[in-house]
């Protein structure tokens, strides 16, 4: 999908990312700069609210986690899935160079583009291979539905 909003809001949430720091110090599968699981302002609750109108179900969906993460080169992210409904990825920049998003037991590629945003079920294994630029930038996040019951240290693994 297409972000509608990505030109209006892409400055601001990029800079809100790199506001917050990197919190992980490479301590997840993401082994690049990454925020805090809970990064949010309104910018970032507005594409939010945005994805989940997209999400095609009857059922009450709220999100769980959201952050950021500026892949530097040689930056990747390990094979891994969510334990959540949905989980999505906003590509905020893509310069030349920028890896891409793997989905290794479909064997597809999502190839970056600014300003895209894919929606996947949580349970499926992704990765990123190690990127070939600097400033790759993405906000990404988890969605769960109501009749999900789990605790926070549940949805990453």
């Amino acid at each position: 999908l297409t972000c509608p909003l990505h030109t209006n809001l892409k400055d601001n949430i990029i800079d809100y990312i790199r506001s917050q720091g990197d919190r992980q110090n490479r301590g997840t599968n993401v082994q690049a700069y990454m925020t805090q699981w809970n990064t949010y302002n309104d910018d970032i609750r507005t594409v939010i609210d945005w994805i989940i109108e997209q999400i095609p179900t009857d059922r009450k969906l709220w999100s769980v986690d959201t952050w950021g993460a500026i892949y530097n080169k040689g930056d990747f992210t390990t094979i891994h899935h969510h334990n959540t409904a949905y989980s999505w990825v906003y590509f905020l920049q893509t310069p030349k160079g920028s890896s891409p998003l793997l989905f290794p037991i479909s064997r597809k590629t999502i190839e970056p583009k600014e300003g895209y945003i894919i929606i996947f079920p949580g349970q499926m294994r992704h990765s990123v291979p190690p990127n070939n630029c600097d400033d790759r930038i993405v906000l990404a996040g988890n969605i769960n539905e109501h009749n999900c019951i789990q605790t926070p240290n549940d949805y990453h693994s």
